[in-house]
């Protein structure tokens, strides 16, 4: 953000507003202080899953996992990603949040007859708009509802669009589980991690721990569905295979978000690939991506 002068007008009190200072600490407490105010209205005390990471209307005992747990939720997911100097708390959280309103979905096996709240194959895959905590209630239609997921749906899908911004595989030093990927599954060895990424879109992933910070976003296509994330114990390599979702040749887009002054050296199918710098934090590159084949292996260092 740039210094200004006459930004904008206020027609009410005859005021032009100007900002001759712009200071990073002052965009950082104003965030802080944002920040703080949506922990206000989350569930992060106790791990009920219409709770945690959840969050409420007005209060906790009416409604909870609406559109916000999950738009909320990705800012807590990032910043404990990209900001906190102590990640852990917001990154338990922020998957938590990312998790919790997928309670609200119908969903099952045909010997489960296709889901827990509205049974049948034709409720089979519905989503239900908030969650009912006390034993009966009135929503937001004025419908009478019991406790437990709305029986339709209004803003649902404003969550499940946050989903496709907030959906990260996250491998951390969690100090309650030790080494784990959130969003994924993890093996490791004396000389890597291997991390298989799960969060359900396969584009974002990141390391996290109170001294590394590195994150790799693709702007299309995916990581391949059955390959490993491979990170060395070193924390100074990750390899992965991109699998081209298309079908055609492209180039895809890669955002590397690392930590200030460090850079990136990056390989794809064993080539150099130019990497950009665009911020102090952010680099980018684009990776050729063939039809044949239809992967490419990534090597950043």
């Amino acid at each position: 953000m740039k210094p200004d002068k006459n930004l904008w007008f206020d027609k009410n009190d005859s005021v032009w507003y100007s900002h001759p200072v712009v200071r990073r600490e002052d965009s950082r407490a104003f965030m802080e202080r944002q920040h703080y105010a949506g922990l206000a209205v989350r569930g992060w005390l106790e791990p009920k899953y219409f709770l945690m990471g959840s969050d409420w209307t007005a209060s906790s005992d009416n409604h909870s996992l609406s559109y916000m747990a999950k738009m909320g939720g990705w800012a807590i997911l990032d910043y404990g990603i990209n900001f906190s100097e102590k990640p852990y708390d917001w990154l338990q959280l922020g998957y938590a949040s990312y998790l919790s309103s997928w309670a609200l979905m119908n969903t099952g096996t045909p010997e489960s007859d296709y889901g827990f709240w509205a049974p049948g194959k034709k409720n089979d895959g519905a989503m239900g708009w908030a969650f009912m905590e006390q034993k009966q209630g009135n929503a937001w239609i004025r419908k009478t509802v019991d406790r437990g997921s709305w029986f339709y749906d209004g803003e649902a899908d404003l969550g499940l669009g946050a989903t496709f911004r907030m959906a990260a595989t996250v491998l951390t030093d969690d100090p309650l589980f030790g080494w784990i990927a959130l969003g994924g599954t993890l093996r490791e060895d004396r000389k890597a991690y291997y991390v298989n990424p799960r969060d359900g879109v396969r584009n974002r992933f990141s390391i996290a721990t109170s001294d590394r910070r590195f994150t790799a976003e693709l702007a299309r296509d995916g990581f391949s569905r059955e390959g490993e994330i491979v990170v060395g114990k070193d924390m100074k390599s990750v390899t992965f295979t991109i699998e081209n979702r298309t079908g055609d040749n492209h180039k895809t887009k890669i955002f590397f978000f690392v930590k200030p002054g460090e850079n990136v050296k990056v390989k794809a199918g064993g080539k150099t690939i130019p990497v950009t710098r665009t911020s102090e934090r952010e680099l980018e590159c684009d990776v050729p991506v063939t039809m044949k084949g239809g992967k490419v292996t990534i090597q950043i260092i």
